[in-house]
């Protein structure tokens, strides 16, 4: 039977708080040498840059299926909190874990499955939960004001297309912009469609911004049309996000249902524009426009867009082909596909 060691940590301010993995682990080494585990019998897990407001984790779950398939029997963590910052999913996996056997021991407090433990263990992982809750509110409510007050855009892991983030402010990438003020002209004077367009930006050397492949889809060319970020406006607070406590998106991540506040909360941050206003509002007449066109359909598919990559998560595209003249009637037959909406 192993003893697991389970250490997480999910941002940089924990790492320099002195939680980092390796200190997480050398402490559970440490604990086990006081309650005398032999370190070959020591199984580390480990969770770097996972929420412990998610108990869908693979470090975790890896744990889990270890416990279930009864090769541990002691689990050593630094603090309840590594295991999850969520009152429910701390008291659910604690009491799976018990429920095989497997024996919890805590670095930084002790923990007894009596009714007084019990009560100690709820209390400090109350407190953790309400210490979370603090934390995401100062933090938000910090972002909103240099928002509000300094016209600031925060720190984006990709910048929309034809920008770049510089310390604190958006600004147009003159390489990038070039392309989107022809996705535009295309679509708005030349009536291509968004897969034409994907084409003609493949043909001029034109890449996305995220580098997962060269081709364009469609959405990405279709959020750059509907953006107003190109008529120089960025809004902040304009969603509420949820996530959808135990399940997850095609990719792994937590899933999350978002739902649009008043307007009146919303927050502008002013940022150069790349298009002017008359042909960002021709777009937007064009997009509904053809929105309205796309319901005039001439074949029905079953698994209209509801088939996609199972790589990466791209929309399969239904389509109709006509086969060869039949010998006797010359009748071409018509078949349904499905094919990838690579531009």
């Amino acid at each position: 039977m192993l003893t697991a060691v389970y250490a997480r940590v999910s941002t940089g301010m924990q790492a320099m708080e002195g939680t980092s993995l390796d200190g997480q682990v050398e402490l559970c080494i440490k604990k086990a040498k006081e309650i005398h585990v032999i370190e070959n019998e020591l199984k580390i897990y480990k969770e770097e840059g996972f929420s412990g407001e998610d108990i869908e984790r693979p470090a975790m779950n890896q744990l889990r299926q270890d416990v279930a398939s009864g090769l541990v029997n002691c689990i050593i963590i630094t603090h309840p909190d590594r295991l999850s910052r969520d009152l429910t999913d701390k008291l659910f996996v604690c009491r799976e874990f018990e429920s095989r056997n497997v024996n919890l021991v805590f670095v930084d407090t002790e923990y007894k499955n009596t009714p007084e433990g019990q009560l100690f263990f709820n209390l400090i992982s109350v407190i953790a939960q309400y210490e979370l809750s603090l934390i995401k509110k100062r933090t938000v409510r910090g972002r909103l004001i240099a928002v509000e007050k300094d016209n600031k855009v925060m720190p984006m892991r990709v910048p929309p297309y034809g920008y770049n983030w510089i310390e604190g402010h958006l600004e147009i990438n003159d390489q990038e912009a070039v392309f989107v003020k022809l996705i535009y002209q295309w679509y708005v004077y030349d009536h291509l469609t968004l897969r034409e367009i994907g084409t003609k930006l493949v043909e001029l050397g034109a890449e996305p911004k995220r580098a997962e492949s060269k081709n364009w889809s469609a959405s990405s060319i279709q959020n750059i049309l509907k953006s107003e970020v190109y008529i120089g406006k960025l809004y902040y607070n304009r969603r509420k996000t949820q996530k959808v406590k135990g399940e997850r998106t095609k990719k792994g991540a937590p899933k999350k249902t978002y739902t649009y506040r008043d307007e009146k909360d919303w927050l502008l941050v002013t940022v150069p524009s790349i298009i002017e206003d008359p042909l960002f509002s021709q777009a937007q007449e064009q997009r509904t426009k053809n929105k309205k066109m796309s319901g005039n359909v001439k074949h029905e598919y079953l698994l209209k867009s509801l088939m996609r990559c199972g790589h990466c998560g791209r929309k399969w595209e239904a389509t109709t082909y006509s086969g060869r003249p039949n010998n006797s009637t010359g009748i071409r037959e018509k078949y349904k596909s499905y094919r990838y909406l690579s531009l």
